[in-house]
């Protein structure tokens, strides 16, 4: 895996050094600048998301690489920093604090269950399995806390359990991404392989929202390790992620905390 940082638009400069003379992947920066946008900032929507997802996958194909999604690294803020909305300019005389309030670890959270969901091969930045906050280059390199917060204990449950559904899952490891839905700050996707499937729903949205999706029986949530869902009339919680799996499907049996 390599890194050519780029913005939003730097899918010649990621895919020039792409290839079978070239390295085996890249991490996804416009994916990450699309999702820090619909998630951590609440300024973009789930179709300008799509628009970047698909946008990766057309620009990658036929490279034979594995592309790294990601929210974070340390060339940035840190995710929940941003989503905090507190990124100062000067991190050594003012470096943000850890959050006390559970709306960005929401957002943290949510923003991980669509990298976990997505194609490839994830990269979890250190500290941003639980939310770490940090300003940009050095203040994102903070120490391990000696203990976590109550928030951060919550956060890194729920993230480790979308970890082990993915390394249980086909669907989420090598499955077709195919959109189900992109309707202002609701955005759904499903992925497929064999027999097997995967739905990812976001709500990227300070309120709850309930949507409909035409999927049949009933789902496991790996989030809240919820099952028995019903897609058509599914609740989503503002700043929240669903990752569901069918309840017939081993791996919503088989993971648990």
């Amino acid at each position: 895996m390599g890194e050519t940082f780029t913005g939003a638009t730097g899918f010649d400069s990621i895919a020039a050094n792409l290839g079978p003379h070239g390295l085996d992947g890249q991490f996804e920066f416009p994916t990450l600048w699309a999702l820090r946008d619909f998630v951590a900032r609440g300024s973009g929507d789930a179709q300008a998301l799509e628009d970047a997802l698909a946008a990766s996958e057309a620009r990658w194909a036929g490279s034979g690489s594995v592309m790294s999604p990601f929210v974070g690294n340390h060339d940035m803020s840190r995710f929940l920093t941003a989503a905090a909305g507190d990124d100062p300019d000067h991190v050594w005389t003012a470096p943000p604090p850890q959050p006390d309030d559970e709306v960005p670890y929401r957002k943290l959270l949510a923003a991980q269950a669509l990298v976990l969901g997505l194609p490839g091969a994830p990269v979890l930045y250190y500290g941003d399995e639980y939310g770490l906050a940090g300003g940009n280059d050095p203040d994102n390199r903070r120490a391990w806390p000696a203990a976590p917060t109550a928030l951060q204990a919550w956060t890194r449950e729920r993230i480790a359990r979308l970890g082990r559904t993915r390394r249980c899952s086909d669907a989420l490891r090598l499955g077709v991404r195919e959109p189900l839905l992109a309707d202002g700050p609701v955005y759904a996707m499903r992925r497929r392989w064999g027999g097997a499937e995967a739905v990812v729903v976001l709500n990227a949205s300070p309120d709850d929202r309930t949507v409909a999706l035409d999927l049949p029986g009933t789902w496991w949530d790996a989030v809240e390790d919820e099952p028995g869902l019903d897609p058509a009339t599914l609740l989503l919680p503002a700043w929240s992620a669903r990752t569901l799996l069918p309840d017939a499907d081993p791996c919503s049996r088989r993971i648990r905390p």
